[in-house]
């Protein structure tokens, strides 16, 4: 059995979302590419729960400008940076979910602290 890319390909696909900007926008790069997916699909694909086509990777990392040997040359060390990275991902991703859900609510968007805010 070869080695297991799953993470390094949630990083990835972590990384493009960051440069695209939203799920939303990172499943229309998707579409674009020829692979219909819907944002959620997207998220499976950054939590590791789902793998995108081969294509689709190639796709984001030409329209993104992102590097697949920095991910796929991984040497197996823990990569703390790209540990943080990944968790401020997902923070801004959680804090577009609760912004969507208070405006859906009628509420006012809510302002999160500087040091909870992903880069």
């Amino acid at each position: 059995m070869g080695p297991d890319y799953r993470q390094q390909v949630a990083l990835f696909v972590a990384r493009a979302r960051q440069a695209a900007g939203s799920e939303r926008a990172l499943a229309e790069a998707a579409r674009e590419a020829g692979h219909e997916i819907l944002r959620q699909g997207v998220n499976a694909w950054i939590t590791g729960r789902n793998q995108p086509p081969g294509f689709v990777l190639f796709a984001f990392a030409r329209k993104y400008g992102l590097s697949l040997d920095e991910f796929a040359l991984d040497d197996g060390r823990p990569d703390l940076q790209g540990e943080v990275h990944q968790l401020r991902t997902h923070l801004a991703i959680v804090q577009e979910h609760v912004q969507r859900l208070l405006v859906l609510q009628g509420q006012e968007p809510m302002e999160f602290p500087k040091e909870a805010q992903a880069e």
